[in-house]
């Protein structure tokens, strides 16, 4: 939810919805629904999620003393999601949400 509000969509369209729980879980998901149907999103959104939730758990990890802004040069040089697109249309489109 918190994910989805981020991105400025108020509600999950449907394939969003059927999508959400196996893509979160970590499954291999192949979504196929018509053009403009926020199948980008449905993969996008659970990935947001569980980064922001990863944010958040380090950021209360005991030992820490302060919540940083920006993350170590070093922690921010190691990719925390990769996402592949297969034309630089929807490369740039993906490229958009994130």
């Amino acid at each position: 939810a918190e994910a989805a509000r981020l991105c400025g969509a108020s509600r999950p369209t449907r394939i969003q919805a059927l999508a959400f729980g196996a893509v979160s879980s970590g499954a291999h998901v192949l979504l196929a629904d018509q053009t403009g149907s926020g199948k980008t999103l449905a993969y996008a959104l659970p990935i947001i999620q569980r980064l922001r939730e990863a944010e958040a758990a380090s950021s209360s990890s005991p030992g820490t003393t302060q919540q940083q802004p920006h993350p170590s040069t070093e922690a921010a040089a190691r990719p925390r999601a990769v996402v592949v697109a297969p034309t630089a249309d929807l490369a740039a489109q993906v490229a958009g949400v994130f």
